[in-house]
């Protein structure tokens, strides 16, 4: 699987998309700064909606598998406990 931080995307991004913003000495960070908002839009909307779109998948999965049903069971009693072990 290939496999590139997300923040050295944003980074390369706004490098590569510098030259679109012409402000004196400013190019880069502006660049920049629309690729993070970009990327941070992009990610809160893909967070708030996995859950949703993935939920029927999970039920089937987690019926086919009991540790699965035992860790879905476990993130939903306590979320933060388990982010925190993962």
């Amino acid at each position: 699987c290939f496999f590139v931080p997300p923040a050295l995307l944003v980074l390369a991004s706004g490098f590569v998309f510098q030259n679109i913003y012409v402000v004196e000495g400013w190019s880069f960070v502006i660049a920049w700064l629309a690729s993070m908002l970009g990327a941070v839009i992009g990610g809160t909307l893909a967070f708030s909606r996995a859950p949703g779109l993935s939920r029927d998948l999970l039920r089937v999965v987690c019926g086919r598998y009991p540790i699965l049903n035992a860790v879905d069971t476990a993130v939903v009693k306590n979320p933060l406990r388990v982010m925190m072990l993962l």
